[in-house]
């Protein structure tokens, strides 16, 4: 007898019960099964209800987009399951993760001879983690050399004052890779779509997904990837990478899609479903590791968001293989820039591995605890505003493409919004800078008595500023040098907003995090380069992509943090070097308000500190 067969098929077993319900004895389980899978946690009790009330919506169709919907229904209410609700569970199937206990199986194990140390366990573990760090590798490296070739281009155009050409070409460039990424997850293969989280997430915890661990889905997830976040779509590669190293892991451990014709004996006994999972999450925790460069963040996200499956020896498992994808990642961008070899093979470089690179660090005062709970507040407040209107997007497309009958409108429609939006960005990043007057450079002697080429207003920069050199000039012209009182000046300009939208989101960011920056930007840049990127990462999320929004997140709240600094700076003015308030610098500000709105939309505090701390 199947188990699908003992359970009741009338409506009622897809009700929760209501307050006062008999739910004494009741343990957090999730019962799955081919016919039905639904969710018995929230039987426990409740908090009463205002009213008796069961909140069902039958058709989504009556509410508008930012009216009261299934998305925010109180945690208080009744959940009734619609039919459209109930198909969407009958279309999935459970995973049985218990190891066989069949006299075959039992007799074939020992037939093995397998040590008590598990050789052959942490051997695959370093084969995952090796090859998840060269897919990290390439991936960046590909990044990295669509991204130049994009802006290095537009620039010299706009150099030599040719503005519409410069946009035409940074509009065109933008397009047709964003067409490109959409059209391989639309036309081939649907399933490298978004972050892929969902649906590993799913996996890992007892919900089979059909194609989501195959090689074309991997090949698939890649190429959109590298195109998207290339073309300079506000998104980022951490999603895809979790995803790509669970396709991995399980590809490696189970030799499955297109290798399962392979035969290696060796690994034979790590075929079955409860090691395959162990795999996969070893793969997702790899692939956070890769993509930040934090083996103890990667290992703390897997056991806080992803895995209800754990134990202490697939923990250490887990965390060897995070620090083998980790240190073959670094290993091979230290030595490579856009492939072009920089160095000696072997050597690990801060400015390359360390995703965002901070020279100098701030003397921490308690008194620095209070605008840090101010950015935290707004960093969840923020968080949620975001989820909300990305879920309340998210509605909107769903239910406009499921109006539309044609299925190859439905298929022009996805492939064309990414490529709207990257219009929309390129726009932006051309013409917006010219709203905004260029600011004189100014130098300031410190202590040391070094200068830096680059000076920011009133502010002393004992190091080599981060200047991302095509975005200096960009609508400014160039100055000069004149020598002052026995010191070279520099009495050139820069444009604010062309640091933060005339480039790459990571070299943006390198320069939000800058110490002893305090007034490299004004209020107008940092308000208006966050409006926009709040607002087209909340419509990226969700196009027919492969990306993530992890790197726009950390964006997002680091503009509101140096806003919040920048405040600061203005009440009481600018501290340097060793001074008391040295500690009110924007640059600090802008790595914490990053953290809060990461908070604030991800709700994961131990992996966020690991990871943040990782990054710098």
């Amino acid at each position: 007898m199947s188990f699908s067969s003992v359970l009741p098929e009338d409506e009622d077993f897809f009700r929760v019960p209501t307050y006062g319900d008999d739910t004494s004895g009741l343990r957090r389980r999730t019962y799955t099964t081919s016919v039905v899978r639904t969710s018995i946690s929230r039987l426990a009790k409740q908090t009463p209800p205002v009213d008796d009330t069961v909140f069902a919506v039958k058709d989504d169709e009556n509410f508008s987009l930012f009216a009261k919907g299934r998305d925010y229904e109180p945690a208080y209410v009744t959940h009734e399951y619609t039919q459209q609700e109930k198909d969407t569970l009958n279309a999935y199937e459970s995973c049985d993760y218990l190891p066989s206990h069949s006299h075959i199986f039992k007799h074939w194990i020992k037939r093995q001879m397998i040590s008590d140390l598990e050789i052959d366990r942490w051997i695959m573990m370093g084969l995952i983690g090796f090859s998840i760090g060269v897919v990290s590798f390439f991936l960046h490296q590909l990044i990295e050399r669509i991204d130049h070739l994009k802006w290095r281009i537009t620039k010299d155009l706009l150099d030599e004052e040719q503005l519409v050409e410069g946009w035409a070409y940074c509009s065109g460039y933008s397009m047709l890779f964003s067409i490109f990424s959409a059209f391989i997850v639309v036309f081939w293969r649907p399933s490298a779509g978004g972050s892929g989280m969902p649906e590993v997430t799913g996996f890992l915890n007892g919900t089979r997904v059909r194609g989501i661990f195959s090689v074309r889905t991997l090949i698939a997830k890649f190429l959109s990837c590298v195109t998207a976040i290339g073309c300079g779509m506000p998104i980022g590669p951490e999603g895809p990478m979790i995803h790509m190293g669970a396709i991995i892991g399980a590809g490696l451990s189970q030799l499955s899609g297109h290798l399962n014709k392979v035969k290696l004996t060796f690994f034979e006994r790590f075929r079955n479903p409860e090691d395959k999972r162990n795999f996969i999450t070893a793969g997702v925790a790899a692939g956070v590791s890769a993509a930040f460069g934090a083996p103890v963040g990667g290992l703390l996200f897997c056991m806080e968001e992803v895995s209800t499956f754990w134990s202490k020896t697939l923990a250490w498992q887990i965390f060897f293989c995070c620090i083998i994808a980790t240190s073959t990642s670094d290993i091979f961008n230290s030595a490579f820039e856009r492939f072009e070899f920089i160095g000696m093979f072997g050597e690990f470089r801060t400015s390359r591995y360390i995703l965002f690179n901070v020279d100098e660090a701030v003397d921490i005062n308690i008194l620095m605890f209070i605008p840090s709970v101010v950015i935290g507040a707004i960093g969840g407040v923020l968080g949620s505003l975001f989820t909300i209107i990305n879920l309340k997007i998210h509605r909107y497309r769903k239910r406009l493409l499921a109006s539309i009958t044609s299925t190859w409108l439905v298929r022009i429609i996805r492939l064309l919004e990414p490529a709207l939006i990257m219009l929309i960005m390129s726009t932006f990043s051309v013409f917006l800078p010219m709203a905004f007057s260029c600011v004189p450079f100014t130098c300031m002697k410190g202590e040391s008595g070094i200068l830096s080429e680059y000076c920011v207003n009133d502010t002393l920069n004992k190091y080599d500023s981060h200047f991302v050199e095509e975005n200096i000039f960009h609508t400014c012209g160039v100055g000069t040098y004149y020598l002052d009182n026995t010191t070279f000046v520099y009495n050139g300009t820069y444009n604010e907003l062309s640091l933060l939208i005339f480039s790459s989101k990571d070299e943006a960011m390198k320069t939000l995090y800058l110490r002893n920056s305090h007034r490299m930007f004004n209020y107008g840049p940092l308000f208006a380069t966050l409006a926009i990127y709040f607002i087209m990462v909340c419509w990226s999320a969700g196009t027919s992509v492969a990306a993530g929004i992890l790197v726009p997140m950390l964006m997002i709240g680091a503009l509101y943090g140096r806003i919040l600094g920048l405040v600061l700076v203005d009440i009481f003015g600018v501290h340097l070097d060793e001074d008391y308030l040295s500690w009110m610098d924007p640059g600090a500000f802008a790595l914490i308000g990053s953290a809060s709105f990461f908070g604030g939309v991800a709700r994961l505090a131990p992996a966020i500190t690991v990871i943040m701390a990782s990054l710098m």
